[in-house]
């Protein structure tokens, strides 16, 4: 379908109008999980982003592929949000995947950007991700930084407005938790009095298990499964939903998943 002037999406004006107007977007545009959390669910290549409707505002947390941004503000208009009550975009960490809409959304809406202190060079820069310490990154970096700099998997680099570190607190009730591994500034975000976490590729889970991230694309997997631990050891009480950044999140349960995850590291 196309857009006709009456449609949210025009509301942009300019290029960001022209370039909403070929998107099609399906019956389903984003559905809450929840009260108060939100999946967008037209993103293409799969990956999860979401809106969270706190206190505070509106946070976006992660910004999915190139070109997912632009998507992810036609459906906050198609679903009845403002795109002014948007207060902040939320970063869990500088992948392709989690940042290529960034650029986009920062264009149309000017919030902060928060990111983990370790991971602002990474936004800045998307092409210095290391995926391997081995002899593999000399295959897996040069491929995936050169779908980066044309075409459709093209990232723009965007300077974050915040930084953060372990147990800060963002808009007043998400706490920041430093989990490293995938990438030195790797965070999730703790909503505790709905007991959400937004774990990014920290972890998530299938089949009724955790898992962690690929290793293929993790370069300090040690460090990863350590701050699953982290998560299960510290956090797990508080915790119920898994909002994570690939597979269905889980709605219930997800402490005790968790904290099987650890028991079973000790067997």
């Amino acid at each position: 379908m196309y857009f006709s002037s009456s449609s949210p999406v025009a509301a942009f004006g300019g290029p960001e109008a022209q370039f909403l107007g070929l998107i099609t977007l399906n019956h389903r545009i984003m559905q809450e999980l929840v009260p108060g959390l939100w999946q967008f669910d037209e993103l293409r290549p799969r990956v999860n982003t979401y809106l969270w409707a706190g206190k505070d505002g509106l946070t976006l947390v992660d910004a999915g592929f190139p070109g997912n941004g632009l998507v992810m503000l036609a459906a906050m208009k198609e679903a009845g949000f403002k795109v002014s009550d948007v207060s902040r975009i939320v970063i869990t960490h500088g992948d392709l995947d989690h940042i290529g809409g960034l650029s986009e959304l920062y264009h149309a809406l000017r919030v902060p950007i928060y990111c983990h202190q370790d991971e602002a060079p990474l936004l800045e820069n998307p092409k210095s991700r290391v995926f391997q310490h081995s002899l593999l990154q000399y295959v897996v970096d040069p491929l995936i930084h050169g779908m980066m700099r044309t075409g459709r998997y093209h990232c723009s680099g965007v300077l974050p407005t915040d930084s953060v570190v372990d147990q800060d607190m963002i808009g007043g009730e998400l706490l920041v938790v430093h989990t490293p591994g995938h990438t030195p500034g790797h965070i999730a975000l703790l909503q505790a009095e709905s007991g959400i976490l937004f774990s990014g590729d920290a972890c998530l889970v299938r089949w009724g298990r955790i898992w962690g991230p690929a290793s293929f694309f993790t370069p300090d997997i040690l460090g990863a499964h350590l701050s699953i631990l982290k998560l299960a050891r510290e956090y797990a009480d508080r915790i119920e939903i898994i909002a994570s950044g690939h597979s269905r999140p889980q709605l219930s349960g997800a402490g005790r998943i968790l904290r099987l995850y650890a028991q079973e590291l000790y067997l």
